[in-house]
């Protein structure tokens, strides 16, 4: 029962395509992997090397965010000062 032609043709087509095999993502989480196709492997670290990394982190973030507050208020204080003078 094919129809040539119109709307029936495009909801066969549609139909068609719903059948298709979908990968299966519960399989591919077994198989991680980067856009290289490298494989990627658990890496264990113990809680002392985690804490360690978390301060250099926490450590980071903090200068970061101190560079973004500077400038936020150096540009402020020069927008401020040609608008007023």
């Amino acid at each position: 029962m094919s129809f040539g032609f119109g709307p029936a043709s495009e909801m066969n087509k549609t139909v068609q395509h719903l059948k298709r095999n979908k990968p299966n993502t519960l399989k591919k989480l077994g198989q991680l992997t980067n856009e290289n196709n490298y494989t990627i492997t658990d890496k264990k670290a113990s809680q002392k090397q985690l804490n360690e990394i978390r301060k250099k982190v926490k450590k980071e973030n903090q200068k970061a965010l101190l560079k973004k507050i500077l400038f936020f208020t150096l540009f402020l204080i020069l927008l401020i000062y040609f608008i007023y003078f």
